[in-house]
């Protein structure tokens, strides 16, 4: 688990999540109709991107760790993946793979 310095919050999952549960204490009960089910659905999808991005970066170093051990290459270090994203390097990889050459991947 990452550590997260007082200045880094609320993190955007906390805020997400504060502002899903202030739709559904706020407004949703204060509309009726088709405004509380956009109310309901607003709620709901700040959550889903809330749970989205809890997963992202989990699921990230995981596919950089596999592809690093695959490819022999040292474990890159975890706060590099917040400033650069794994794709070029996985294109990159897989052409290589393509080619059967290991040796540059």
């Amino acid at each position: 688990m990452s550590v997260i310095n007082m200045q880094d919050r609320p993190t955007s999952v906390e805020l997400l999540e504060a502002a899903a549960d202030f739709v559904d204490s706020e407004l949703v009960p204060a509309v009726q109709g088709a405004r509380q089910f956009q109310a309901r659905v607003v709620a709901n999808v700040m959550r889903v991107v809330a749970r989205e991005i809890k997963l992202e970066d989990p699921l990230v170093r995981s596919e950089v760790k596999a592809l690093a051990h695959l490819l022999g290459h040292e474990k890159p270090h975890l706060h590099s993946l917040n400033r650069e994203s794994p794709l070029p390097r996985n294109r990159h990889s897989y052409s290589q793979l393509q080619k059967g050459d290991l040796t540059n991947a």
